[in-house]
């Protein structure tokens, strides 16, 4: 644990700038540079853990079978969904003199610090879910799925079998403060571009 690091951000809860003060180990890292239609960008998170864990990967029958750099991985679905394998994010929050919320990520295990919902790892669908036949899938190139209720996603994702589900609050907690601490910014579109919305 002693060479445990912790990447944090400081946000003045009564300012309206969306702009965040890096703190403790992301004190002295530059802004990451977001890639411009899946071309370039770095950003000095992609060599810190768990930032650096964060992978592509095919699942199927439930486990990983495939990472983004093995011979086997696809993005088509020919062996598997392609998802993002996120490793354990350790997580320290607290409010400072009732103003400054403070959100701490932590390189590993560390004192004060908790898994987010207690997991050592987890994984999201790389795309949005399509079908193919009648099974819901997460593979490059398809329209996504429409015209369903939340209901009917729900049970197609547990169509699949034990482990699947509709992104949960616990994953999207962790994606959101990932970014957070990552960008400093609470405008992620002025951080990573607009995306499609005009």
């Amino acid at each position: 644990m002693s060479n445990t690091k912790i990447y944090g951000i400081r946000w003045d809860m009564k300012s309206p700038a969306t702009k965040l003060e890096r703190t403790m180990d992301a004190a002295a890292l530059p802004n990451p540079r977001p890639a411009k239609n899946g071309f370039g960008g770095s950003s000095p998170f992609d060599h810190i853990s768990p930032w650096c864990g964060i992978r592509e990967c095919n699942v199927r029958g439930g486990a990983i079978v495939a990472l983004d750099d093995d011979a086997e991985f696809t993005r088509d679905g020919s062996n598997g969904d392609v998802m993002v394998y996120f490793p354990a994010v350790y997580l320290k929050t607290f409010v400072e003199d009732g103003r400054y919320l403070n959100v701490q990520i932590a390189s590993g295990e560390a004192d004060g610090f908790s898994k987010i919902a207690g997991r050592s790892c987890f994984c999201i669908g790389k795309y949005e879910t399509s079908t193919h036949g009648k099974v819901h899938v997460s593979v490059s190139g398809n329209k996504p799925a429409a015209n369903m209720t939340r209901a009917e996603f729900r049970e197609a994702a547990r169509e699949k079998g034990a482990g699947w589900s509709q992104q949960d609050a616990a994953a999207r907690f962790a994606l959101a403060l990932l970014y957070l601490v990552e960008y400093a910014d609470w405008n992620s579109q002025e951080s990573l571009g607009r995306g499609y919305v005009d």
